[in-house]
């Protein structure tokens, strides 16, 4: 009988349901993609280069790794809020300005930044000694760029489906 109920429910109603467990998962895709790459940029990245017995080679060779890691996570969390966002209905149409500027963020730091910082990357772990450089200070630029972005998708999902 529970059933037979559950299927007879208007389709409007299986489609709001669908549209806030899709809103439910923008809103956590959102915040801990911010707290993942937030960590990783902004408290891994300098911590790790005040330990006294790192060198700096072994630091950026380390670092290399991780940056490496976690953009390839980060893609999966943008394709990921990609689909959710979709699932979400007419909210996409509000959102899309976020999502749009974190597409323009990650291809830039795939096709860009990520391979520039790598050839510099390379020159210090044969131990050349590099200045920062603009292209480090834009990668830094692009990472902060991200927080309002995100931060914009996941508040304004989580105020449309507070209701």
């Amino acid at each position: 009988m529970e059933q037979i109920a559950t299927t007879t429910q208007p389709v409007s109603a299986n489609n709001q349901k669908q549209s806030y467990l899709a809103g439910c998962l923008v809103v956590l895709i959102s915040f801990v993609w911010l707290g993942f790459f937030s960590a990783i940029s902004f408290m891994e990245a300098p911590v790790k280069f005040q330990a006294p017995h790192l060198s700096l080679s072994v630091g950026v060779e380390v670092g290399r790794i991780v940056f490496q890691t976690s953009h390839l996570v980060q893609w999966i969390f943008f394709l990921l809020l990609l689909l959710s966002l979709l699932r979400t209905g007419k909210l996409f149409n509000t959102l899309w300005i976020g999502w749009g500027g974190l597409m323009l963020i990650m291809l830039a730091e795939s096709f860009w930044l990520f391979p520039a910082l790598d050839r510099q990357a390379q020159q210090v772990i044969q131990g050349h000694i590099l200045p920062m450089t603009t292209v480090h200070w834009i990668f830094v630029m692009a990472e902060l760029l991200k927080i309002p972005c995100l931060l914009f998708i996941g508040w304004k999902t989580m105020k449309a489906f507070s209701v």
